[in-house]
């Protein structure tokens, strides 16, 4: 691919990515739902730099509902020089006169998993580089008390991006998704104490806050103190949903229907709305005899006649539900150690062709340690198989031969070729213990192991 052709592409990326943003946020909730500040950022007027390895955007932010583009002439420096000497990368102080600091990315360094000892430190040809709200504050020893004494330095734009001319360029409708799930995860996972933090910060602190608020869950689980449990998700609604948008308590549906949490969250297609009802943890889906208990049972119950309460009141609820909004009801009991493979899936069939979902309190574990390992891209945090495991009711490697002896005997009436059961394997585990599995994980390649 020329020049040109390339440049085209990344101002057809960055004009959709845009698009997609604004779109995105014409969907929030309208009762004071708080957009993150690094989404703020990423919208306004772009302006590419075409380097030698890549092109630099410039967003400078703006509330104008156009998407404005302009494309400079091609440079004949590359990214880091073109940093070096265009006035366009200084930053200014508060007073608006340029500061004794310009705008930088430095070269990978050898612990750095995209490093390759081929390619030229300040070649950006094969990286992407996102960075929102990019200020940066310094220490005066001119100022009079502790608070002067921090300067702030901004450029002229909000974010900078840099596409190299090897990298391939995602859907901008995907990437602008992800972007705002990674803005909220964050923004919710920390509160405003981590509007200050700069990125890598940021990401330690959320693995760290997210490790601390798993462990607190967890503790109370082994206890089963009801209220307890019930006022950590009240405090910290991001435990059942990392990228919620908006958190309510308590909403009526109906005389008799009672909602312990409404929660709109941004998916991957559509803002959804989520309704969510707690029963205690050590509640059974289903009784010893397997029939289902009579606690699942009115649970269930209650979901449904939710369901339907809301579909003939929906245009008189608050808050407002949007018509392009999905709808749908989760009831929230138990542990995954009391469920079996075959039972997990059984409660998956019932809820086939509905808008209810069963989830034991270990399901909400995996999806918030999955969302927030998505978004800090910290897929190398891996519990030890043996305890993993444990909390599933695999307590030991009999436990997991008879579990794997059942997947394979799912996939013999599926006629599943011998030859694809290995990868079809780790994708029913997942699927059955609302978990996930990245390939480098080591109990992905336990499972690999059992079936080669």
């Amino acid at each position: 691919m020329d020049r040109d052709s390339r440049i085209k592409s990344v101002e057809e990326f960055v004009k959709g990515y845009q698009t997609a943003l604004r779109s995105l946020l014409q969907r929030f909730p309208n009762d004071s739902c708080v957009i993150p500040r690094s989404i703020a950022a990423s919208i306004g007027q772009c302006v590419i730099w075409p380097c030698k390895d890549a092109a630099i955007v410039l967003t400078y932010a703006d509330n104008k509902d156009e998407v404005l583009i302009s494309v400079k002439g091609s440079q004949d420096s590359n990214v880091s020089e073109l940093m070096k000497s265009a006035e366009v990368f200084c930053y200014f102080d508060e007073l608006g006169r340029i500061a004794p600091v310009r705008l930088a990315f430095g070269p990978l360094e050898k612990d750095d998993p995209a490093y390759d000892s081929r390619i030229p430190p300040d070649d950006f040809s094969t990286r992407i580089i996102d960075f929102s709200d990019v200020t940066v504050w310094a220490q005066s020893e001119d100022r009079q008390t502790e608070a002067d004494a921090k300067m702030f330095f901004n450029p002229a734009f909000k974010k900078v991006s840099i596409y190299g001319w090897n990298r391939h360029l995602r859907a901008p409708d995907r990437e602008a998704v992800k972007d705002l799930k990674k803005a909220l995860v964050f923004a919710n996972v920390l509160g405003s104490s981590g509007e200050e933090l700069i990125e890598r910060e940021k990401t330690q602190q959320v693995l760290r806050v997210a490790d601390e608020r798993i462990a607190e869950l967890e503790a109370l689980l082994d206890r089963n103190p009801y209220k307890d449990i019930k006022e950590l998700l009240t405090a910290h609604p991001d435990l059942i949903h990392p990228s919620y948008l908006k958190c309510y308590s308590e909403i009526s549906l109906g005389e008799d229907q009672i909602a312990d949490f409404l929660l709109v969250v941004q998916e991957e297609d559509a803002v959804e709305y989520l309704f969510v009802n707690l029963e205690e943890s050590d509640t059974t889906f289903f009784m010893d005899s397997g029939q289902t208990s009579e606690r699942f049972l009115r649970g269930r119950e209650a979901l449904s006649d939710g369901d339907k309460w809301l579909a003939d009141n929906r245009a008189r609820f608050s808050p407002g539900i949007s018509g392009d909004s999905k709808v749908r009801f989760q009831l929230v009991m138990g542990r995954s150690s009391k469920l079996s493979f075959l039972q997990r899936k059984e409660l998956r069939d019932l809820a086939e062709g509905t808008n209810c979902r069963f989830k034991t309190y270990d399901d909400l574990v995996n999806s918030f340690r999955y969302e927030v390992n998505e978004v800090t891209n910290g897929w190398d945090r891996f519990e030890p198989i043996d305890t993993r495991l444990k909390k599933l009711g695999i307590n030991n490697v009999e436990d997991f031969n008879r579990l794997m002896e059942t997947i394979d005997q799912q996939m013999r009436e599926e006629e599943t070729a011998i030859t694809a059961r290995s990868m079809e394997a780790v994708s029913k585990f997942t699927s059955g213990y609302s978990t996930w599995l990245m390939h480098r994980d080591p109990l992905t390649q336990k499972i690999h192991e059992w079936f080669d």
